[in-house]
């Protein structure tokens, strides 16, 4: 038979388990939407038609993406100096 401290115990491990799964479900929601978001605005930083490797493509929806996901966590996002256009 458990004992009572076990029995105790139960429903606070089984409170901890469920506000974890709530933290991944949202963090798995907040980071498909940081992506798409990213992805649509990479063309407000990087006009369509410039000459940018994609290097550097990657590295402004690293940073979009960043700031997007600090933003909904509650930080300031910090900007990086922009990508160097190549010409």
């Amino acid at each position: 038979m458990p004992s009572r401290e076990l029995i105790l115990l139960l429903p606070l491990l089984l409170a901890g388990c469920l506000a974890q799964s709530q933290i991944q479900t949202r963090y798995d929601r907040d980071h498909g939407d940081c992506q798409d978001q990213a992805e649509h605005n990479i063309n407000t930083v990087l006009p369509p038609g410039a000459q940018v490797s994609q290097s550097d493509r990657n590295a402004e929806l690293l940073t979009l993406f960043s700031d997007c996901m600090g933003h909904r966590a509650g930080r300031s996002p910090s900007r990086r100096p922009p990508a160097r256009h190549h010409r």
